[in-house]
């Protein structure tokens, strides 16, 4: 109690040194975090800038209160407390530091985590380890930062550039997101991403340097006659798309009109070579007996298996309207797909369920 009440004293005696030292202590630590503000991390160690600033601090201190007198005590305890500091406390005072301007192409710490609200996704594990946010939405663009596996990012928009191959699928996806972060903005390909936006996040397709032209709507070019039997082949054209999906739309149950739904026939994920996909009519109910089937095929213009491949509904879709008749019968009434339908077309025809 008696040790307490004198360094009270000593405290209160040595009001105006303390009112310095306090001071000094702050212009050090500013001086610190803009050292750190205007050296990359990777340039001049963080540690090395608070053990630097810790051993200032207790300088400060000594030079202000000397040795002599009551005050050794709080001269004592304050080179105490900074040496402690220094020792096992620089690993704190790192997280208060700024990163700095990292250099160009470098590996930088996650930004802050966006809001749930807004649309996101996290950085998958790539071959590289980590992924490229860069000036423009092609690989061949200029490297603006490196981010690790596990950031999540928050996107502005999306914009169609160069295919990249998928980190889990393997096919080529040609959108790019527009990403935010801590020091560049910049495009960071979706193949890169996962838990990214989906059908329904709204995010909007925009136009970036650099980009390319979304996909243009495509065309079925076979079969051309109006009724179809057992297997066949189904081509399209499709300028500009890197994956074309196949939909059927036809009655689950012979007859019930409201049975009618989206069956996915398959997915071309190399258009380079053509665009085909194999389906057998005799796969409809009812084919097995003289029951006849409406049907119409879509052909859709995919930015791959886990990303929307349309804007506010605006789906781009070649369609055409058949007849199953592996066994004759009846011509039925054609049954041509409900508009509000597409969306669910294009979730059909481009989902990754076969893959």
């Amino acid at each position: 109690m008696n040790g307490l009440k004198s360094l009270w004293a000593a405290i209160r005696s040595s009001a105006k040194p303390v009112a310095w030292m306090l001071g000094v202590w702050i212009l050090i630590a500013a001086a610190a975090y803009l050292v750190s503000r205007h050296w990359w991390r990777d340039d001049l160690s963080r540690s090395l800038i608070g053990a630097v600033a810790l051993v200032l601090c207790a300088v400060s201190a000594l030079a202000i209160f000397g040795v002599k007198g009551p005050r050794t005590l709080v001269t004592v305890l304050a080179a105490f407390g900074a040496v402690v500091a220094v020792g096992g406390g620089t690993v704190k005072v790192d997280t208060l530091l700024s990163d700095g301007p990292p250099q160009e192409g470098a590996i930088v710490n996650c930004p802050p985590e966006p809001s749930n609200r807004v649309p996101h996704g996290f950085v998958a594990e790539t071959e590289l380890g980590y992924s490229h946010l860069r000036s423009e939405p092609n690989l061949s663009a200029h490297v603006l930062l490196r981010y690790p596996p596990g950031c999540e990012l928050e996107f502005t928009g999306y914009c169609i550039g160069e295919p990249k191959i998928h980190w889990r699928f393997h096919d080529p996806n040609p959108v790019w997101f527009h990403a935010l972060g801590n020091f560049h903005d910049g495009y960071i390909p979706r193949a890169d991403i996962r838990a990214g936006p989906g059908p329904g996040s709204k995010i909007p397709l925009t136009t970036c340097p650099g980009g390319e032209s979304p996909p243009g709507r495509p065309e079925i070019t076979t079969p051309l006659e109006h009724k179809l039997k057992g297997p066949l082949e189904i081509t399209a054209a499709a300028p500009d798309a890197a994956e074309v999906g196949f939909a059927v739309y036809y009655e689950d149950l012979p007859g019930q009109a409201s049975s009618t739904t989206w069956h996915q026939i398959g997915v071309d994920l190399n258009t380079a070579d053509g665009i085909s996909s194999n389906w057998d009519t005799r796969s409809i109910p009812g084919q097995s007996r003289r029951s006849p089937a409406p049907l119409t095929i879509a052909a859709v213009a995919c930015l791959g298996l886990d990303f929307p491949f349309y804007e506010q509904g605006d789906l781009a879709a070649g369609m055409r309207s058949y007849i199953a008749a592996n066994r004759g019968g009846p011509t039925p009434q054609p049954l041509p797909p409900p508009p509000e339908s597409m969306p669910e077309a294009g979730q059909t025809a481009c989902n990754n369920q076969n893959r």
